[in-house]
């Protein structure tokens, strides 16, 4: 379970606040961090991350119909090949994989929600990610994942 922290308020300065998360995510601790923040914030964060590797039209599709936006991208910010089959595990694999781990409601929260979150990792973190192709699970070293509104870094 992640340690919320609202951060959210628009009088707080992005460069302050992306400074302090920044700082969490280069120190991580023995939990995950939870960040609401305002949308400048969450755009500024987002905009110093590599956008790394995306989805395709049709999963971006799936994912935007399932939370009832129009997200304009689904990001993972390092290269994953799936260890049976070797597919480049995407947003999309984390999506799937969320869906059955922390169930719909859940994941609708950040993705298809209004407000913007930011979570940091927790130290030695991994996160298990089942291959959308083979089935696989995959356990991934700690990487950045992000869409329009969440970015877990």
């Amino acid at each position: 379970m992640a340690i919320f922290v609202d951060l959210s308020a628009e009088q707080l300065l992005p460069d302050a606040v992306v400074a302090l998360i920044e700082n969490q995510a280069s120190h991580p601790g023995p939990d995950q961090l939870l960040f609401k923040v305002s949308k400048p914030v969450h755009d500024k964060f987002q905009r110093q991350r590599p956008l790394g590797f995306g989805v395709t039209r049709e999963e971006a599709r799936e994912i935007n119909a399932f939370a009832g936006v129009n997200h304009s991208g689904y990001f993972v910010s390092k290269s994953h090949k799936c260890n049976s089959c070797g597919r480049e595990l995407t947003f999309y694999d984390i999506f799937k994989t969320g869906l059955k781990f922390h169930g719909t409601d859940y994941v609708q929260r950040f993705i298809g929600g209004t407000d913007y979150h930011i979570q940091v990792h927790k130290a030695n973190s991994t996160l298990d990610v089942e291959c959308t192709v083979c089935k696989t699970l995959n356990v991934l070293e700690h990487g950045c994942y992000s869409c329009d509104t969440y970015t877990y870094a």
